[in-house]
C-alpha cells in the first residue's frame, strides 16, 4: 500500500514520480489518491501549499469544511460583506505563464456580457512573480502535477458549477453564459464540455475544430476519449466531489504524464450520470508547430494507456 508522506519527503518523492522511477500499480486495483488532507480548525491561517501532496483518499464533501478556513484570497471584494455568491468558479492551474492574466481578462468579459457572478482562482505553482490577476484569487500551491492542482481549485470554489481552462487559452465571450445554459438542460448533465479552436493561424491547430454543431448528451457507455478535453471543460460541483476529483495519479506532472480528464470522465460515466458537449462553450488555444504536435502524441498516448 501506499505510504503516507511527510512534507520533506514530498519532494524527492514527486521526483521520483516525474522521472518515471516508479511504477503505479493496476488501475482497478489501486484506490483513488487524493491531493489534499484536512487541516484542523485552529490553524485557519497555514498556507495551502505546507499540506502533504499525497494521501490515501479521494476528495470528498468533507475537505469541502476542513479548507473553508484556509482559502488565500486577494480579491478585495470578495472580502466585501454582500457580495452574491458566485453562479460559476473558474480554475486556471499554471506553472508560472504570465500569459494567465489574459485568460482571467476573457473570462471576466465573458461574465460581464453575461450578468452572472463568477469567481477565479489562478492556482500558482511557480517561485517567480505572478502578473496582475485583475481581482482573480490566486492560490499558490506546490507544483505536484495538474491533477494535483485542479484538486485544490475544486475545493476553493464556493459556486455550484466549476470550470477549467488552460493558462494560455482564451474564452469566448459567450463563454459563461452557454456553460450556464448547458447545465439548465432537461437532461441535467454531470459536465459540458465544449470546442478548442486555434487561437491563431501560424501553425496547427491545438486539437480538431470544424466549428458548428449541435449541443448533444452523452450517456454512460460512450468511450471517454469522445467526450471532450481538459482544456474546456465545466462539472456540477457536487457530481465531481463525489466521484472523488481529479485522481493525482494521471495528467501532466504525474507518472501517468497526461489524461487526467479522460480518467475522471470514465468515472463520472460509470457512476451513470450523463454528461454534455456545447457548441457553443468555445475556448482559443495557440497552435502548434508539427514538431511540437508529434512530441505530445507520446505522453497522451502513454496516460490514455493507463487510463484503460
Amino acid at each position: 500500500r501506499p505510504r503516507r508522506l511527510d512534507v520533506d519527503d514530498l519532494d524527492g518523492e514527486v521526483g521520483r514520480h516525474l522521472a518515471g522511477h516508479r511504477e503505479a500499480s493496476p488501475r482497478r486495483d489501486r484506490p483513488h489518491v487524493d491531493a489534499v488532507f484536512p487541516q484542523p480548525a485552529e490553524e485557519p491561517h497555514r498556507r495551502l501549499a505546507g499540506s502533504p501532496a499525497l494521501g490515501q483518499r479521494r476528495l470528498s464533501q468533507d475537505d469541502e469544511g476542513a479548507h473553508a478556513t484556509r482559502r488565500i484570497v486577494t480579491d478585495p471584494a470578495a472580502k466585501v460583506p454582500g457580495v452574491p455568491d458566485p453562479a460559476l468558479s473558474v480554475v486556471m492551474c499554471t506553472l508560472g505563464d504570465a500569459r494567465v492574466s489574459e485568460t482571467v481578462a476573457t473570462v471576466a468579459k465573458s461574465a460581464r456580457a453575461a450578468g452572472s457572478a463568477v469567481e477565479q482562482f489562478v492556482i500558482w505553482q511557480s517561485r517567480s512573480s505572478p502578473p496582475d490577476l485583475d481581482g482573480a484569487v490566486r492560490l499558490d500551491v506546490f507544483p505536484a502535477g495538474l491533477a494535483h492542482a485542479r484538486n485544490r481549485g475544486l475545493l476553493a470554489a464556493r459556486a455550484p458549477l466549476v470550470a477549467f481552462v488552460d493558462d494560455d487559452e482564451v474564452v469566448d465571450a459567450k463563454w459563461v453564459a452557454a456553460i450556464v445554459e448547458g447545465f439548465e438542460h432537461p437532461e441535467a448533465p454531470a459536465a459540458v464540455f465544449g470546442p478548442i479552436a486555434p487561437r491563431d493561424d501560424r501553425g496547427l491547430p491545438y486539437c480538431r475544430y470544424d466549428g458548428g454543431g449541435t449541443f448533444r448528451v452523452i450517456r454512460p457507455g460512450t468511450p471517454p476519449w469522445r467526450v471532450g478535453t481538459g482544456g474546456n471543460m465545466a462539472f456540477r460541483r457536487d457530481a465531481l466531489l463525489d466521484v472523488g476529483g481529479f485522481d493525482p495519479l494521471f495528467g501532466l506532472g504525474s507518472v501517468s504524464r497526461s489524461a487526467e480528464e479522460t480518467e475522471l470522465i470514465q468515472r463520472l460515466l460509470e457512476s451513470g450520470r450523463s454528461l454534455a458537449w456545447s457548441p457553443d462553450v468555445v475556448v482559443y488555444h495557440p497552435t502548434k508547430t508539427e514538431a511540437e504536435r508529434l512530441r505530445s502524441r507520446f505522453p497522451y498516448a502513454y496516460g490514455l494507456g493507463k487510463v484503460m
